[in-house]
């Protein structure tokens, strides 16, 4: 069954215009990230170092609350069952490719 959820869909695809401009903005944000994490950590006071990692504590928790929304629209369009899994938990481990206690805890939080 893997290979069903997997193998069916393409990696990115956004095909509205309201799709676009998520492509759009994920690319910058993965721009972003990336230019933060080329920055050199070594030269960085202690408080420079807890200040980024808070701040990153800050970003995740944001990302976990636009994940819950997709979660709640994967899981009210079905999208598991039309995919072939048996559950939101079970699409989104082999989706995401995390591990199912990772992918049930995400489940479970957006509820």
């Amino acid at each position: 069954m893997v290979g069903t959820v997997v193998d069916s869909l393409a990696p990115t695809v956004f095909s509205s215009t309201v799709g676009a401009a998520r492509a759009a903005a994920y690319a910058r944000l993965h721009a972003v990230l990336d230019e933060l994490d080329a920055v050199e950590l070594d030269p960085c006071s202690d408080e420079e170092i807890l200040t980024d990692w808070r701040e990153r504590e800050r970003l995740r928790c944001r990302l976990a609350a636009g994940e819950h929304a997709i979660i709640t629209q994967v899981e009210c369009r079905s999208l598991p069952y039309r995919h072939g899994a048996r559950s939101a938990a079970v699409f989104a481990s082999q989706l995401l490719r995390i591990s199912p206690g990772e992918a049930h805890v995400r489940v479970r939080a957006a509820a």
